[in-house]
């Protein structure tokens, strides 16, 4: 039997008090705020203000209001929550700025992205990216987007723009890309102004036309602030940590001709990031991790490019490459190294499995190597007497497990929700993680009913004759259901059969049966049971039991 699905009633208060929160900072700056329904697609729109004067700028808002928000918060400095591409698709048509809003309702802060620029980024580097339109795409807002903001805000830029400022710079972009047959300069709106990077036409562009800059630096170290510059170049030099030089510290600057006319167009005055040469060629490699048991976990066919380069080190990641778990490489001149692992987000039940177990292995001591596919020789190794990593929560890695099992099962891809679970939902999980670890579901009976029985003038008797063991208000062996599912995130998992079992039960509905039988009409009637006894159920799912006495053999 299935029950209705009910949603935790504070959730629909941290939606209502999120419109409230950011409601009252836009009022606060005097502009109005209207309130949509919730099946137009925005929350919220709002028109801005200035002196009691409508300044003929206007802004959508689409809301998410949470009370947990580090549950949605990445180590790369982002919140990914999921969003459903057909909202996305209406969203980037819309003529008015439209901004995603993740608001913490314990902090009173929000955090925002403008969903068409967003958008043109991710079509610009996968056209396909919204082709599916019943699917679903995660977003990344930056935590440095924030709603209160102090003084200048890309925000207001962005909304306050004369020309809508995202077709702006794809313009500009469009003008920057026949500068020069081997190299297009990208522009992209930042917290700090515009910033322009040389990006490859085509794979070697670089080793065919080398990028060639010349300057010298004036930096007064008498202050704190040349001497941390100063601190930093040295750093850059090192290790290659990006640094941002301004260009009044910029002696002697000799540029490329095709990025000298492409600065003209964009601005007078600005900065230099330095940062390291690319590299189109890949590191593929494989890590071998070995435990003390000799068990092996292996990552295959890591692809891993230059993210920043010195004298004395330099440091890799497979940030490009499109696989769950990113790997950081730090290779120091004196021999050693340093690996670091981090878990891309994912809905995908597989993939987060795959995470998760590679998170549980390198919680234990183990020897990392790391081997060359292109020689077929070790680059190097390290032995690790402790973990390097906390093992994820038991019970989440069980949980996972068995929703890749159900799914392999159901031939059918399960998909987690981005968003909060119900209280339904995690108990479906908990069930679904019980039978397949233990094989075994313990329920509670209240009651249950039979389905509808139809009467007839050929089963009156024969219906009469099973009521007899019921007779009276006594208690008789009934057989439960010898298949059971459950419904989550709205597929049916089926669980398969379960072991026979009969427990003591007395028809509650007794004396109104027995009056519907003794009419000689025909009709229908449903039969209501009530434990007898204990009311603790213990049900074994036979094909999941086979697999554990499988394992303990």
């Amino acid at each position: 039997m299935t029950t209705p699905r009910r949603r935790k009633v504070w959730q629909h208060d941290t939606e209502n008090i999120s419109e409230d929160q950011i409601s009252e900072y836009f009022h606060r700056l005097g502009w109005v705020v209207e309130r949509f329904g919730k099946d137009y697609g925005e929350d919220l729109f709002i028109r801005i203000f200035e002196e009691g004067a409508f300044t003929g700028k206007a802004f959508y808002v689409q809301l998410k209001g949470t009370n947990n928000i580090q549950q949605y918060a990445l180590k790369i400095g982002v919140f990914s929550y999921v969003v459903d591409v057909v909202n996305l698709l209406q969203w980037h048509r819309n003529e008015f700025p439209v901004i995603f809003v993740l608001w913490d309702i314990e902090q009173r802060v929000g955090y925002w992205l403008h969903i068409q620029s967003y958008v043109d980024k991710k079509l610009k580097k996968d056209p396909l990216w919204l082709k599916q339109e019943e699917g679903k795409r995660s977003i990344h807002i930056p935590f440095d987007q924030m709603i209160p903001w102090d003084g200048d805000n890309t925000l207001l830029a962005v909304i306050n723009a004369e020309q809508p400022l995202w077709q702006m710079l794809a313009e500009v972009n469009q003008k920057l890309d026949m500068v020069d047959p081997h190299y297009r300069l990208e522009a992209r709106l930042t917290r700090t102004g515009t910033e322009v990077t040389t990006v490859e036409k085509y794979p070697g562009a670089a080793a065919e036309k080398p990028i060639k800059i010349k300057f010298t630096t004036s930096i007064p170290t008498k202050t704190d602030k040349g001497r941390e510059l100063a601190e930093r170049i040295e750093q850059f030099i090192t290790s290659g940590v990006p640094v941002k030089v301004p260009l009044s510290y910029v002696k002697n600057l000799e540029l490329p001709e095709f990025i000298e006319q492409a600065l003209a167009e964009i601005t007078e005055d600005g900065f230099l990031i330095m940062g390291p040469a690319h590299n189109p060629k890949p590191l593929v490699i494989r890590i071998e991790i070995t435990n003390n048991g000799g068990e092996q976990f292996t990552l295959e066919q890591v692809h891993l490019k230059v993210a920043q380069a010195g004298r004395e080190e330099v440091t890799l990641t497979n940030d490009e490459q499109p696989m769950p778990i990113k790997v950081r490489l730090v290779l120091r001149t004196n021999g050693t190294f340093e690996i670091d692992f981090t878990f891309a987000d994912t809905q995908q039940v597989y993939q987060l499995l795959m995470q998760l177990r590679f998170q549980h292995f390198l919680s234990q001591p183990n020897t990392v190597r790391i081997i060359s596919l292109e020689t077929g020789l070790p680059l190097a190794s390290a032995q690790y007497t402790k973990g390097i990593t906390e093992p994820p929560p038991a019970w989440y890695l069980q949980t996972i497990e068995a929703l890749n099992a159900f799914q392999i099962k159901l031939g059918k891809l399960i998909t987690i929700p981005g968003c909060e679970l119900t209280v339904d939902e995690m108990n479906m999980l908990e069930k679904l993680r019980r039978v397949f670890h233990e094989g075994k579901w313990e329920m509670t009976l209240n009651s249950f009913s039979s389905p509808i029985i139809p009467i007839t003038s050929e089963n009156r008797a024969e219906l009469l004759q099973q009521l007899e063991p019921f007779e009276g208000g006594k208690a008789a062996d009934f057989p439960l259901l010898l298949e059971d599912f459950v419904n989550l995130f709205d597929i049916d998992i089926p669980l398969g059969r379960i072991k026979p079992i009969y427990v003591k039960v007395k028809l509650a509905n007794e004396q109104a049966v027995r009056e519907k039988l003794s009419e000689q009409e025909d009709g229908e009637i449903q039969l209501t049971f009530v434990p007898s006894g204990d009311k603790t159920v213990v049900i074994e799912y036979l094909e999941w039991s086979k697999v554990i006495d499988e394992d303990a053999r």
